[in-house]
């Protein structure tokens, strides 16, 4: 709110010494005129003093915002001891999502910039990939389907193989436009030559559409389709398959780990605030002593916890199923047996089984 204030105060003390300056100037060219200088002069004065009035509100808001943004965010809330200790292969996985980021929105020159002071490989075949898609992107945004379908074209296969809808749906749009700028002799010339190859697939999709030619064009009992949603569908659904073809998620990874942590941080700080309170103190790696739960946006893979050892599993301590079903950690089989090979009893049933029987489980 107070960020707003200021904000709303710097644009209006702009404005104003504009509207000075050019009354000032305005006088200076229509009059020569002594009085009518010396009031000007004393008009400009007044809207000085006020400027310098608002200017002193200026800069108490921007203290009092800097004061809730120390107050909101404490440095010493979290305990920062997790992460005074990086190793390089931390660092340098790091320093690759935030260059890999900056690829993906197209920021090239910051990314090889990166690469150059981190020392890391810049990823060219990556980067070239993003380029080309950038400049299909960059046609749709310009309202031209001819780059897009090029690509849809030189990759048919992949998107036969993925039953992708993208190529339909830039016919689709195609259609739409056509239809909306020269009716429905031509739009039906359109659908008549890109439409055959998707009878089968999109039958009720085109039947649809070829109830729009019984429409004159521009008659306003045309089922509205929006034009503007159309062309972010065909230019989310093309980032979406060109990404996969080149092996990159749909969505920038270092995105959503800022995104889940700012979720999470509330939580967190609670926590951190409890632990502090009660002297107490979490000694388990790898594991919160509370459960955060994160939208379902955020969830990517199952996350199996021991009912045994109470630990969620690792790639040290892996889930291993048993001969009746059951699965515990290794630690857990590993504890079970005494450590050696000796027969143990499931927890959860009478079947016993040595630790040579189970096997690992990946989720």
């Amino acid at each position: 709110m107070e960020f707003d204030k200021t904000s709303e105060s710097v644009s209006a003390q702009f404005q104003s010494t504009s509207k000075a300056l050019s009354y000032i100037c305005s006088l200076f060219e229509e009059s020569s005129d002594i009085q009518s200088i010396e009031n000007s002069v004393k008009c400009a004065m007044r809207t000085i003093e006020s400027l310098s009035a608002q200017c002193k509100t200026t800069s108490l808001n921007i203290s009092k915002f800097s004061k809730q943004v120390e107050k909101k965010f404490k440095g010493d809330e979290m305990d920062q001891t997790a992460t005074s200790e990086i190793t390089n292969d931390q660092k340098d996985a790091l320093m690759t999502a935030i260059m890999h980021h900056y690829l993906r929105n197209g920021k090239f020159s910051v990314s090889e910039t990166l690469s150059k002071e981190a020392a890391l490989p810049l990823p060219n075949e990556m980067k070239n990939a993003l380029n080309e898609l950038f400049i299909i992107v960059h046609s749709l945004k310009m309202k031209k389907l001819d780059e897009a379908l090029k690509w849809a074209n030189r990759n048919e296969k992949f998107l036969s193989e993925r039953k992708s809808p993208l190529k339909f749906e830039l016919y689709k749009t195609g259609f739409l436009m056509t239809q909306k700028a020269f009716g429905s002799k031509k739009a039906l010339e359109y659908a008549r030559a890109n439409f055959k190859d998707f009878g089968a697939s999109q039958i009720k999709e085109i039947q649809k559409l070829m109830s729009f030619l019984l429409y004159p064009m521009g008659s306003q009992l045309i089922p509205s389709i929006s034009m503007d949603e159309q062309w972010e569908t065909v230019e989310n659904m093309l980032m979406n398959e060109f990404c996969s073809k080149i092996g990159l998620p749909n969505t920038d990874p270092l995105l959503l780990a800022l995104e889940a942590s700012a979720v999470a941080l509330p939580k967190l700080q609670k926590l951190s605030t409890i632990v502090k309170e009660k002297k107490a103190e979490w000694t388990q790696q790898n594991e919160l002593p509370i459960e955060i739960e994160l939208p379902i946006k955020y969830s990517f893979h199952s996350v199996f916890a021991c009912p045994v050892m109470k630990q969620t599993s690792t790639d040290e301590n892996p889930p291993m199923i048993l001969p009746c079903g059951h699965i515990l950690s290794k630690e857990a089989v590993t504890k079970l047996s005494k450590g050696n090979n000796n027969r143990f009893k499931c927890p959860y049933c009478p079947v016993e089984c040595v630790p040579s029987q189970t096997q690992q489980v990946d989720f």
